[in-house]
């Protein structure tokens, strides 16, 4: 089953994350009364990302290394490395980045939190992006969208003179490991 993402939305003031509802079906095949919730997470395509890149309507969050970044990164990007990450940083970096984008200074002060970001890590091997929207929402963040394809299918749809797998290095770290393990960053 596919779904379209589904959009943040206020109610009385209170801003929710992107998320869905459902409930199970009971032995006797009536649907049950007791109705979950899951955040959830939604994948860009290259299309879309290039339009969010070339509008400057999104913040775009490396969250590999700093060295990793200052090597390959997507244009315009941020940098708050995972291995690394500490919330009150993050808020900081993100408050700070703001103001150099006109479409993203409305989410200065309270708003702060509804800013929409879009967080991408090596290629769709690498689980960093979405442990580092797991954290941003356990921040505070509502509006946060992952570009899974990361730097390295940034570089190969743009092609990119840059070789990525080899600036970044085709070998694990343990900010690209698909057995990340989220202790390791406390």
């Amino acid at each position: 089953m596919t779904l379209n993402c589904p959009q943040p939305y206020s109610v009385d003031g209170i801003t929710y994350p992107r998320h869905v509802h459902y409930c199970h079906l009971n032995k006797n095949d009536l649907w049950s009364d007791d109705i979950q919730t899951v955040i959830v997470s939604c994948d860009v395509d290259f299309k879309t990302m290039r339009k969010f890149v070339k509008d400057k309507c999104h913040l775009v969050v490396n969250v590999l290394s700093k060295e990793s970044y200052d090597r390959c990164k997507i244009p315009g990007s941020i940098n708050i490395p995972l291995l690394s990450f500490n919330k009150e940083d993050a808020i900081d970096t993100i408050r700070s980045s703001i103001n150099g984008f006109d479409k993203l200074k409305k989410f200065r002060g309270k708003k702060i939190f509804e800013t929409p970001i879009i967080v991408y890590c090596k290629n769709t091997e690498c689980k960093a992006s979405e442990r580092m929207i797991e954290l941003l929402i356990d921040v505070g963040f509502i509006n946060l969208l992952e570009y899974s394809e990361g730097v390295i299918g940034w570089m190969r749809h743009t092609k990119s003179k840059k070789d990525c797998e080899e600036i970044i290095g085709g070998g694990e770290d343990k900010s690209t490991s698909k057995d990340f393990d989220l202790h390791e960053i406390f």
